[in-house]
């Protein structure tokens, strides 16, 4: 089945890129819609049709995306980053219609809900930041950017278990907590680089095998979960697991 580009010029109303984007979800007989073909300000319409309240990011009716708030680009006028933190967002994000030059997302606290399809990020994502809203849902976590460094998805609604098997090498840091993750966890394959892990106020649970931490690892929070198991802490390693049944020896 051919592809089908659109052209940046075939269409100047964000409105009727919508309503053929919607043709192709009712009829995918037509072909694919080749997102790489489709204007960054066409893309972040998109984006953030699924948030009811978008007129506190782009207006009514929508402004250029380089003027919106929180919005940067580059020389190419293309969108790197967005930090919209605070901003009182309520609805949910079409990520996959994320644009691919995009490294940083920075949506935490705010209303915002519905699933994350981590596997819709751009690759160049290095930091996802979500923290403080209401997403539900699982993640899948071995599915994130390869580049990602950040990952903050605490005080959420999210479930379902944890590979943590499969994280990017890149990762620096990892915010799960807060939320209703259960199930097991292996701690025995984490990135090298990896500085903060905080898994606290889940349902995980079971023995844990602590003895393959990086040594990078300054901060660990397992505190208010059924984990248990034994951890030897030396150096500037920070460790808080109380309310749970890991016990830990400072040596």
């Amino acid at each position: 089945m051919p592809k089908l580009y659109l052209q940046k010029t075939s269409f100047t109303s964000y409105s009727l890129y919508r309503m053929f984007i919607q043709l192709y979800c009712v009829d995918p007989s037509l072909g694919k819609v080749d997102k790489a073909s489709l204007p960054q300000q066409t893309l972040m319409e998109l984006f953030i049709d699924g948030i009811t309240n978008k007129e506190v990011i782009c207006g009514l009716p929508p402004k250029d995306v380089a003027e919106w708030p929180g919005v940067a680009v580059n020389a190419m006028n293309d969108v790197t980053a967005l930090k919209w933190a605070g901003r009182r967002l309520e609805g949910s994000l079409n990520l996959e219609w994320l644009p691919v030059t995009v490294s940083v997302v920075r949506v935490l606290f705010n209303k915002l809900s519905g699933s994350l399809n981590l596997s819709s990020l751009p690759t160049k994502v290095v930091m996802f930041c979500a923290s403080a809203n209401a997403f539900t849902g699982s993640v899948a976590l071995y599915q994130l950017p390869s580049r990602m460094q950040d990952m903050l998805v605490n005080n959420n609604r999210l479930s379902g278990t944890l590979d943590l098997q499969n994280l990017p090498v890149s990762m620096k840091s990892l915010r799960l907590n807060r939320n209703n993750f259960h199930g097991t966890v292996n701690l025995m394959c984490l990135p090298d680089g990896l500085h903060t892990l905080f898994l606290d106020t889940t349902s995980l649970s079971g023995e844990t095998d602590f003895s393959q931490l990086p040594q990078s690892l300054l901060d660990l929070n397992v505190s208010c979960t059924k984990l248990s198991g034994g951890i030897s802490v030396s150096g500037r390693m920070q460790i808080k697991a109380h309310a749970s049944n890991v016990n830990v020896l400072y040596l």
